[in-house]
Formats: C-alpha cells, structure tokens, sequence
C-alpha cells in the first residue's frame, strides 16, 4: 500500500499505516525513504509497484502538487483509494477526484473496504504475503439473502474489527448459525488480506478427520493435510477461518486450541449447539429472529421472522405480497414458530400452494414438513432431523430430562421438572438442566419473584412428547404434570385472597399455561387425599382451574375452560353444580353474554340437594350453595328488583349464619350494605360495611379487604363528604398497589376519579385509559371495541372541560402507563386537594 499525504498530516498518515499493517498489508509512504536515495524516482516506484495508492485528502493535500500527481498517477492505474481529513468537505476536492467516492479517514472500516476493495480488482496477492498465501475465498453462494440480522452482523463485524480470535456462534439447531457466520464473513473479508476460508466438519467426529478436512479447504496437497502441516499454513498471513459444525467433533477444543496458539494472525469463526470453553472464547448466542408484537401490517413488516417469511414465499410465489388482510395470520405464524428461520423457511415454501391462514389450521405437522429443495445438509431437510442431531449428541440422563418439556406449556421451574422426571437419574436434574443449556436446547429466564424459569422452543417441545410416546412414558409423565399443577392450583385458590396475593398472582400468570395444558391432557392419575379415595376426577379439576382463573380475575380464560370441558363436567354431581356456579360467574362478568335468574335458581336447588361431603372448597357442597345464593343476590339487586333482593339477602344472611363460616358472613354483609345502598340508605349501607371490613381484618383476605375499603370510600362520596372518601382511598393505596390485583386497581381508578373529578380532568382521563389496558388484560372488554371503562356519569362532566384531541392524548398516556403508577398519581393529587 502507497500512501500519499501533506507533510501536516504525518500523525494521521501514521494512524492508516497502523491499520493496514494490522490488517495484514505491507504499507510504504515518506516515513521509509532512505538516505542518499533519489527522492522522486523512490516514490514513483513504490507507487507503481503498490496495490493501491492511498490519498488523504486535506486543505493542505489540495495545494499539494505531490500529492496531486500520486492521485492522478493512483487513478491513471485504477488503484486509487481516497479519504478525507476531517477539516475538508467533499466538494473541496480538486476536479477529478471531486466525483470519486471519498469517505472520511477516521471510519476505519470504510478505509479497509476501500483497500481491499482495490486488491480484489487488482487480482494479485498483497505485497508481504507469500506467494503460496494468496488471497482467496471459498465461501458458500449465498442462495437467498441474510434477513433480520442487521444487529448480529454489526455485531460480529465489530468483534472481527478489534481482533478477536475465536467467535464462536451458539444457538438451536435451525437457528441459522452457519448462514449469520457465512455472511458475517462475506461483510468483514476486507479485514483479512490472506482470505477467509469456510470448513464444514458436520461429517467429522475426531479430531484427525477435522484436521484433514481443514487442510483441504486450504487447498493443501494431500501430504500437509495433517495437523503440523495445516498449522503451518494458517501461521502465514491474516486469515479469517469459518468451523462449521463443531459440537459432534470430539475434541473440537483441541483442535481450536491449538489454532490460536499456533497461528496469530489467523481469526477463527466457529459454529456449534454449544460453547467450546476454551481460552480467549467468546460466545455469540443466536437466537430466534424477532417475531412481530401485534397483527398490524405496520408491526409485521418491522419483524425479522415475517420480512423471512414474506422473502421466502415470494421465491415460490411470485406475486405474494405481505397487506392488510393476511398480516394476522403470517404474523401468528411467525409466532407459533417462535421465529426459528429453519422453521420459517420451511413452512413458506408452502405458500405456493396454501394461504397463510389455511398454513396457520396445519402447524400440528411442522416437525415433518420436509425441504421443497434438495437440502444441502440432509441434518436440516426436515425440524425433526435437526432436532434429532442434537438430541443423539446428548446422554442418556439428559435426553430423558430434555423429553420432560414434552408436557409443560410455556415452559416450567425446576420444582415442576423435579417433579416430572425419573427419579434413577444418575445426577440431578439441575445439573442436566445446564448441559441442556449448554447445548442451547434449552434457554433460562429469571422470573419476577426470583425463580429460574426453563423453556424450549415449541418444535422442541413436540419432539419431546413424540419422544415420550415412543418411549411408552407420555401418560406416566401427564399424571405427574397433572398432580403438580393439580396441587399449584389449590395453592393458588387459598393464596389469592392471602397477603401474598401479588406473588401468587406472578406465579398464576406464569402457569395459566400449563393449567390449561394439565386439562387438556385429560389425566386420570392425580390424588388429593382424605378429599378423595381414588383419583381426582377430571371435573373437579376443571373446576379448581377455572376458579383460580377467576379469582385472578382472568375471566375469558376461566370461560374458554369451562367450553372447552364441554359434557365431562357432568360426570360428576357436585362438580357439575360447583361448574355452573362458576359460568354464572363468567358470564355475569363478560359484557357480551348474560345469564338469568331461572340458571342460577336451578344452580341454587341443585346445591342445596347435594348431601355434605369432605371435598375441597371448591366443590364443597355448603360453600357452592352459598355463593349460588350470593348470585341470585347480586342478579336481583343489578336488574333493580329490590324487594326481591331483599328477600333473597335475608335468606343469605340466614344461610350464612347457620352453615357459614365468617367469610360467608362477611360476604352477606357486603350483600345487604349493598341492598341499602340501592335503597337509599346510606349510612346502614356504611354499617354493613364497617362490620364486614371487621371480618376480613380478622381473616386476613387483603383483597376484600381493599374491596371493602373502595366501597366505603364511594358511600362517603354519596354522603358528601369526599374528603373522608379521599382519606379511605389513599390509605388504601399502597395496599392495593402491593396486592396487584387488576380488578381491585379498575375500582380503585373509578372512585377516586369520582373524588378528583373535575379538579383534575386530564388525570381522570389518564385513569380512564389505565381503566381500559387492565380491562384487555383480563378480557373483560368485548373484542373489537372501544368502551368507556370508568362510568360514563364520572367521565361527561369531566371530558367537557379540556378539547376533545388533549383528552384523547391523556388517554392513551394513561393506556400505556403502569396502573399502579396512575393509581399513585390519583392518590398525590386527592391527599393535596383535600
């Protein structure tokens, strides 16, 4: 390399030097002249036996007549290479050179581009490489475009740049590692003036068939193809070396071991299912492309996974196109394929014939889609056989630990895979945990409350049942599953109403999943004893599952349960009754369905005919007929049938005394506080309610409790005295910001909206936008509309006030603002008004 510059910028000259020389160029400029050489005959003849002639351009180089005639002498030979010093601007250059392309200098990868671009042309080995170290390149055609990748290709670049030795790409199989690797290599060729050259060991499982695989990727003859002689090769120049498919290779560390200490200049980029753990090794995770967030066109087309799906149809189909209409169902695609490119590809190639949605109903078989193209390496024609690879690496003890995910939804903790497994494994299971990590078929993610939580990909999971299956273990590991989730569930029924309550709730929302899967599952193998003598029928467990989805107030979760169970709950008397008390429920609280009076009567009378029996609560004969009672309660005083109401609360209270416990008469009292509430009697109805808080203080339930405080606040709001509502709401603030639970924050925003009102228009209006999230959240907002969450009466006076867009905008604040901090907002604002 030539470099031409004004004697002024000696210092940056130094610094392009320094870089080519790192890169592996043999540079000249003014620093080597000699004494007693002919200056001008020296430099014309390093310039013209230069690759490339290297100007830097600055105000001082313009007025240069030597570095004028190095340039025109550079282009006249086409092996100019020019750059700016940052005190120049690009229409300074002088004519010619003003129309050439001329980066700043400081942008070290532009100038390597810019080099190594000039070399390329010139089709000769760069000065001080030997001759049998010749630039070269034997890097795969790339047969489709790298999509989604912009990040990790920045990324690998930059680690090629500061001259890391070994990069080594981890990730599951069909991840796309060797392709990332491939083009990552392509990007930063510039930096390795000896070439880079690709070697696939996937055939490969000792360390001599490596050795000799590598040497013929070198182009060695047959004899220096061992390891001394492919040392000795990669020792020579700066070389960019690409080992594919490492984790079979015994003694895959040996091997890169040696070629670092061995070869300096030679960069190595490795792939495998896990880290090589050797010296100086860092490890580049490729994980899934980026799955779009919703189904809109707009976060489809900015998802890696679709913008591969889209790339990947139109191969097949050429007038395929990403619109309104079918971004949905590609945008659910891409995330039942949890953005696996192998996945994605595979599944694509099938929109030649299937729109996406008809794609979407036929998933169940993506394991055995197979290539429409012949695959280049039979381990990925098909999702099963790249999984299998990995699989058939592993022992026997984790394969086994691995086949468990086969029966959890969502993932699990180790407590649940601890249940699960075989209990004659040769070591424990968090032990095996981590060499599935290791081997990245299974990935860790820390939870809210400080677990570690296990997932693996979906087409993981079906592997692993189908292995279970095979192995004659599927129903031996469903009962277990079962019994786990079976004894989560009624922890999660008695701990929604404890002072744990927000805790249980991250536990809840983080095994909705595997609740469900526990039912669909249909196990038979789960016991609860004294409650039952044999199995736990299936009913009953629906039952528990579908009232812990209530309590948590996840409303169309319980629904769908309750649908999805369809004739089984019937099985069984006291499971049928105690489930049409919890679809009451559900579809008192969902807007778009309703129930009547003649249901929930039959309910009641179904109850009241059921002989005592030992079960749990939630099918507990007494306990079901109560809240039967409790319903026909509510029902009558909502449709203002009050003398009615009135008679079915007296008939409650006296339930509630005679069979009760005093979570019934707490909640008779909160029955009949609300009956003189309708009836106008609002300082009975702050009675009942005093005596019911009382009951819950003494039970210990913080959410009725907060409950129990809201109402209070809203009969002090009807009295007229706001400031003592105010009082009640802030003091239950905190409490119900640690409680977290979504319905007690929805009230909570409704009263103190009332309270604030219009003193602060735009806060009620941020809280009427919390209001509506928490309400998508737990699917109590009929789809596809747009409601009013807190009550109309509350927000008309209010949104009057302010013009029509500000409070629009105070909404969606609102809307995407955390509940409890809006809550908090709310609470500030009343404690300084009143």
């Amino acid at each position: 390399m030539f470099i031409s510059h004004a004697s002024v910028d000696v210092d940056r000259a130094r610094e392009v030097a320094v870089l080519l020389e790192r890169a592996g160029y043999s540079v000249w400029w003014d620093d080597e002249l000699r004494s007693g050489e002919r200056f001008q005959e020296s430099i014309i003849r390093e310039l013209n036996d230069a690759l490339a002639v290297v100007v830097l351009w600055s105000k001082a180089a313009v007025e240069s007549d030597w570095v004028y005639s190095e340039a025109r002498r550079g282009n006249k030979q086409d092996k100019l290479a020019q750059f700016r010093v940052a005190d120049l601007d690009i229409d300074e250059l002088p004519p010619p050179f003003d129309v050439f392309h001329c980066p700043d200098v400081t942008d070290s990868r532009a100038v390597l581009s810019g080099v190594a671009a000039i070399v390329r042309s010139s089709h000769r080995p760069a000065q001080g490489v030997r001759e049998d170290d010749t630039w070269r390149s034997n890097l795969p055609a790339a047969r489709t475009p790298i999509v989604g990748r912009d990040v990790e290709l920045t990324e690998l670049h930059d680690a090629l740049e500061r001259g890391e030795g070994l990069v080594t790409l981890t990730g599951p199989g069909g991840s796309g590692k060797t392709k990332l690797a491939i083009e990552a290599a392509r990007a930063g060729h510039e930096l390795f003036p000896s070439g880079v050259v690709f070697v696939g060991l996937a055939t490969a499982t000792e360390a001599p068939t490596a050795w000799g695989m590598v040497g013929e990727a070198l182009g060695l003859p047959d004899a220096q193809r061992g390891r001394e002689g492919v040392l000795a090769a990669l020792a020579k120049g700066r070389r960019l070396v690409i080992l594919d498919n490492l984790e079979q290779l015994e003694g895959a560390a040996g091997v890169v071991d040696a070629i670092i200490e061995s070869a300096a200049g030679c960069a190595l980029l490795a792939t495998s299912r896990r880290a090589l753990h050797v010296r100086g090794e860092r490890e580049y995770l490729v994980t899934p492309l980026a799955v779009p967030a919703g189904d809109r066109l707009d976060a489809a087309r900015a998802s890696g996974a679709v913008t591969m799906f889209v790339e990947h149809a139109q191969r097949v189909r050429r007038d395929f196109e990403l619109t309104e209409q079918n971004a949905g169902a590609v945008a659910e695609l891409c995330r039942r394929l949890e953005g696996l490119p192998l996945a994605i590809e595979l599944v694509a190639a099938r929109a030649k014939f299937e729109t996406p949605a008809a794609l979407l109903q036929r998933l169940h078989g993506l394991l055995d889609l197979t290539s429409m193209t012949p695959a280049a390496d039979h381990r990925q024609a098909t999702v099963r056989q790249t999984i299998t690879w990995s699989y058939e690496l592993l022992s026997s003890a984790q394969q086994r630990v691995l086949e468990c995910f086969g029966v959890f939804e969502g993932g699990a903790d180790l407590d649940a895979l601890e249940a699960v497994a075989d209990d004659d494994l040769e070591h424990g299971v968090l032990e095996l945990l981590y060499d599935l990590v290791d081997a990245n078929l299974v990935s860790v993610h820390d939870t809210v409350d400080g677990r570690t939580r296990f997932r693996v990909l979906e087409t993981v999971r079906q592997f692993a049942r189908d292995r279970l299956a095979q192995r004659g273990t599927l129903s031996q590991k469903v009962d277990a599953h079962a019994q786990f989730f079976y004894d989560l569930a009624g922890h999660l029924y008695q701990g929604s109403r404890s002072a744990q309550h927000s805790l249980t709730r991250v536990r809840f929302e983080e095994e909705v999943a595997n609740l469900r899967a526990m039912l669909a599952a249909t196990p038979d193998g789960v016991h609860d004893e004294p409650f039952y003598p044999g199995p736990v029928p299936l009913s009953h467990l629906t039952v528990v599952v579908t009232w812990v989805c209530l309590r948590f107030g996840r409303v169309r979760d319980a629904y769908l349960v309750l649908t999805e169970a369809g004739d089984r709950t019937t099985a069984d008397r006291y499971a049928e009754v105690a489930t049409r008390l919890a679809f009451g429920d559900a579809i008192r609280l969902l807007p778009e369905v309703s129930v009547d009076a003649a249901y929930l009567e039959t309910t009641r009378a179904m109850a009241a005919e059921l002989p005592d029996a030992r079960l749990p609560p939630w099918v507990e004969p007494r306990n079901v007929e109560f809240f039967a009672r409790r319903q026909l309660v509510i029902l009558a005083q909502e449709t203002d049938d009050l003398e009615h109401a009135q008679e079915l609360c007296d008939d409650l209270v006296d339930f509630a005394q005679r069979h009760g416990t005093k979570r019934h008469r707490a909640l008779a009292d909160e029955a009949r506080a609300y009956q003189a509430y309708r009836s106008g009697d609002l300082e009975r109805a702050l009675t009942f309610l005093e005596r019911e808080h009382g009951y819950f203080e003494e039970i210990g339930d913080v959410r009725q409790l907060a409950i129990c405080t809201n109402n209070l606040a809203d009969v002090e709001l009807m009295l007229g005295r706001p400031a003592d509502a105010a009082a009640r709401l802030v003091a239950g603030t905190e409490r119900v910001v640690d409680l977290g639970d979504l319905e007690t924050f929805r009230v909570y925003l409704q009263t103190f909206a009332q309270v604030i009102g219009e003193r602060a228009p735009l806060l009620v209006a941020r809280a009427e936008g919390a209001a509506r999230s928490l309400s998508e959240t737990t699917g109590l907002a009929p789809e596809g509309s747009e409601p009013e969450h807190l009550h109309e009466s509350v927000l008309a006076p209010v949104r009057k006030l302010v013009p029509a867009d500000a409070w629009a905008a105070a909404v969606e604040e609102g809307r995407a603002t955390p509940a409890a901090a809006v809550l908090r907002e709310l609470a500030q604002e009343a404690a300084t008004i009143f």
